[in-house]
């Protein structure tokens, strides 16, 4: 009677026992559906919102996703490597888990995938990148990269199940019968000898051989890839050019997916027997000395830069990761519990426990995140021209970043659909064995014979198994609560959530709309004011009898369109250059612009150095008449007559109609020295157009190209929006459309003359625009205003500057304006070292402006 008592005290504490792994299963579960659920919602609104929700800027442009795409491929590098040991080096230790480990990399190359694909300004384009490859961009080439290690990925795993078939294996493993049977009809060897099943099986052993040799290279390819695809940024983030740079790639991405793997094995592997315990010990021996080899890495990487201190930037981010705004990232996520915790946790000592050996894995795979947060994001904390940040101000024109709540919302999902998709891979594929039958004392009356429980009305509940004599996750009425206290919680999260959002939406929506209508309202009245005032002045000129003129005048007309955003005292200066100007000149009766078949315009005698319009128009006329690749256009810039105005930033921002967050030319402030001894410097930065320009080189699908007259352009039609381009630039000077500008989207450019024969005229830049579908989410910069050029016109920031500090013109040209001054005034170019030959020169430039480390009047810039 005793010994009943004890066996069924026993069978209740296992009953118990089993109960609270249900609860547990229940829990996890409802976590897993929120947490699905609430990033579907996220995922959904960052492929349909007209505006980005992140949190990224011009200045920082790669947030959280380019950090978990990073993690996700590394970790499917890692999980691949596991499948490497057992057909590579042969150890028979982990050949039970080669084809989870098989599915497990497939699962988070497609997590990866898809996280970076939604990173794109333009999702529905991210084809573009196959079909038509710029292979000398490194994205251009992972991509490939990508797509081969997916087919072997899938080839690898069908000869797997192929051999089980051959071995008779396949029946022991679990998963899905009609799976199964479809796995066995397509797979299954043709009728034969002993000896030719025998041959088949070992040449699939051989295949296995070459196949994970050569998998091992893609793999360590396409992740050492990675790494230089934000290597080849050497020009304008330092912080991604260490010497071990690559390598920490290659390194974390094995630690972290092997540390991964061991969690997954933890949770999916059926049999907790003694196999499954050598399994965890040998992977979790695997997994210290990565770390042990990652840790000495990223330390060396640290190190370098500060005890040889030759890259003043470079040790500027290592003390804004050591000791600035990413010091908890660092030491807390990173070094303690990525590092210092699982460490302890896999040690000999208790590496002959699974448990703790899974946590330590949990711990080393999951803050290894961190480690991709700080290769990434301190890259932008230091600017490539300093001041750049407070020259324009817009909330997307800033250095700083914080991940958005969305964002975090569709990394969770990212996270949830990728358990999902391994929980599904153990459910119906043939990929581990199949569960023991558990020994559980018979919960009838009496007897102790190790039976499985009944499936009945009285029967205690296991895992989930596609078979009908397994035991099933969780009880009818436990899943049902856990489904409806799930989406109870989930209906509270949404309505909260979507009502806040929606509250805020509509707040925002109807102050940008009041703040759009003020500011056009305010911008039409000053335009009216500034002409009737050049008008009267002109009439009063010219007399009564030529009153057409002032129509004709496109002098008058295009100063106009440039001042009327700058000031009144721009308006002034204009009314005054015009009172002083001899009208008596019939050349003044000439159009301002100049087109093939118009008359050649009669510049007064001597007029050209005291306006340098004309003279530059007279170039302008000879370079139009020349093919486009026998031009260079260039821009010479005098910082000694720039008064810092800014008025060819705001008339540039009204020329070509950008958006907020987008600017082409801002002018730059520097103060030196001490008050009342003060200097200051005003830099207007444009895009440089390089005659080797890094960014036409970076772009996976052509749409950044150099036209035959030296521009730098972009196509709007081909863009992706993967910014790469952006954070190669040196300069800074290509900015994004966050989607913040109009709600039916960016008017298009009104050209101001008919389009004539010009190279990229009809075909290519007065394409019809759909105002519905405007360029949002593309890549925009600077580009010397092509439409007025190709309407004979000068850029309107020449037109604008009131203090004549720009010049414009052919290089090619001996004769023109901008060639005469580099040969007669010392000129000097932002970045000569770098190689890239911008075609903006600048005159007056002061050493401390164009030495980035020069410290600056207590570091103050002002706007």
């Amino acid at each position: 009677m005793r010994m009943l008592n004890s066996e069924d005290s026993k069978g209740q504490r296992t009953s118990r026992l089993h109960r609270g792994v249900s609860s547990l299963k229940v829990g996890l579960f409802a976590m897993w559906f929120v947490a699905f659920v609430v990033g579907a919602i996220a995922v959904y609104e960052e492929l349909t919102s007209p505006v980005d929700l992140t949190n990224a800027t011009s200045y920082v442009v790669w947030g959280l996703y380019v950090p978990t795409y990073m993690y996700f491929i590394g970790a499917s590098a890692g999980a691949f490597l596991i499948s490497v040991i057992v057909n590579v080096l042969g150890t028979k230790k982990l050949e039970p888990t080669v084809k989870l480990s098989l599915y497990s990399a497939l699962v988070l190359l497609i997590m990866a995938i898809f996280t970076i694909i939604l990173d794109l300004g333009h999702p529905e384009r991210a084809i573009e990148v196959l079909s038509r490859p710029q292979y000398h961009s490194v994205m251009a080439d992972v991509v490939t990269v990508y797509v081969i290690y997916f087919v072997l990925l899938v080839v690898e795993l069908l000869l797997s199940f192929r051999l089980d078939l051959i071995e008779g294996r396949f029946g022991s493993l679990g998963g899905s019968a009609p799976i199964k049977k479809l796995i066995s009809r397509l797979l299954h060897p043709s009728a034969g000898s002993p000896e030719s099943l025998e041959r088949s099986a070992r040449l699939i052993r051989r295949s296995f051989l070459y196949l994970g040799a050569f998998g091992l290279i893609i793999a360590l390819l396409f992740h050492g890839g990675v790494g230089a695809l934000l290597g080849t940024v050497y020009f304008s983030k330092p912080w991604w050019t260490g010497p071990l740079f690559p390598i920490v790639f290659v390194a974390g991405a094995l630690y972290s997916g092997a540390a991964l793997f061991i969690v997954i094995l933890m949770a999916l592997w059926p049999r907790k027997d003694e196999e499954f315990r050598e399994m965890i010990a040998y992977l979790g021996r695997i997994v210290y000395w990565l770390l042990i080899g990652n840790a000495v890495l990223i330390v060396a990487d640290l190190v370098i830069p500060i005890w040889y201190g030759t890259d003043p930037a470079g040790t500027a981010i290592t003390n804004e990761v050591l000791f600035g705004q990413y010091w908890y990232v660092f030491w807390i996520f990173e070094v303690l519990l990525g590092f210092i915790v699982p460490g302890i946790l896999l040690s000999s000592r208790f590496r002959d426990r699974p448990v703790i050996v899974g946590i330590g894995g949990a711990f080393a795979g999951i803050f290894y995140f961190a480690v991709r947060l700080v290769e990434v994001i301190p890259a932008y904390s230091v600017p490539e021209i300093p001041g750049l940040q407070s020259a324009y101000v817009d909330p997307r024109l800033i250095d700083t970043y914080t991940p958005s709540i969305h964002e975090w919302e569709v990394v969770t999902f990212m996270v949830a659909f990728g358990i999902g998709l391994l929980y599904l891979g153990y459910r119906i594929l043939p990929l581990v064995p199949r569960a023991a039958a558990p020994t559980m004392p018979e919960q009838g009356r009496g007897g102790s014979a190790p039976t499985m429980p009944e499936q009945g009305r009285g029967g205690s509940m296991g895992p989930i198994s596609g078979d009908a004599g397994e035991p099933k996750l969780m009880e009818r009425r436990g899943f049902l609560r856990s489904v409806s206290l799930a989406a109870a919680g989930f209906l509270v999260a949404v309505s909260i959530k979507w009502g806040a959002l929606t509250k805020a939406t509509s707040s925002a929506l109807a102050y940008s709309r009041q703040a759009a209508r003020a500011l056009i309202a305010r911008e039409r009245e000053r335009l009216a004011a500034v002409s009737t005032g050049i008008i009267e002045g002109l009439a009063r000129r010219e007399g009564a009898e030529r009153p057409s003129f002032v129509d004709e005048n496109k002098l008058v007309k295009a100063a106009g369109e440039g001042v009327v955003a700058v000031s009144p005292l721009v308006a002034q200066a204009a009314q005054v250059a015009v009172a002083e100007t001899d009208f008596e000149d019939e050349s003044w009766s000439q159009p301002y612009t100049w087109l093939p078949g118009q008359p050649t315009i009669q510049v007064p005698p001597g007029y050209d150095e005291l306006n340098p319009i004309y003279r530059m128009m007279e170039d302008l006329k000879r370079a139009l008449a020349k093919p486009a690749n026998q031009r260079k256009w260039g821009m010479v810039i005098d910082t000694r007559k720039c008064v810092g105005c800014f008025a060819c930033t705001v008339g540039c921002k009204i020329e070509n109609k950008e958006p907020p967050g987008v600017v082409y030319r801002p002018v730059v402030v520097a103060v030196h020295g001490d008050y009342p001894n003060q200097s200051a410097t005003f830099l207007p930065r444009p895009c440089m157009q390089c005659e080797n320009p890094p960014c036409t080189e970076v772009c996976p699908v052509g749409a950044t190209f150099k036209r035959p007259d030296g521009i730098i352009a972009i196509d709007y039609d081909v863009c992706i929006g993967c910014r790469y381009c952006i954070t190669t630039c040196p300069y800074q000077a290509r900015t994004f459309d966050w989607g913040l500008n109009y709600t039916d989207g960016t008017p298009k450019i009104e050209y101001y003359d008919i389009w004539t024969s010009f190279e990229y005229g009809v075909d290519k830049w007065d394409r019809p625009v759909d105002s519905r579908k405007s360029p949002k989410f593309n890549t925009h910069k600077c580009h010397f205003c092509i439409h007025r050029l190709e309407s004979g016109m000068l850029p309107q920031c020449v037109t604008t500057c009131i203090g004549r500090a720009t010049y414009f013109g052919d290089l090619n040209d001996p004769d023109s304006l901008v060639s005469k001054l580099l040969r007669e005034q010392g000129v000097s170019r932002l970045k000569e070292e770098l190689g890239t030959e911008p075609k903006v020169y600048y005159i007056g430039l002061t050493e401390p402006m164009m030495e980035e480390e020069a410290p600056m009047a207590d570091g103050a810039w002002v706007p």
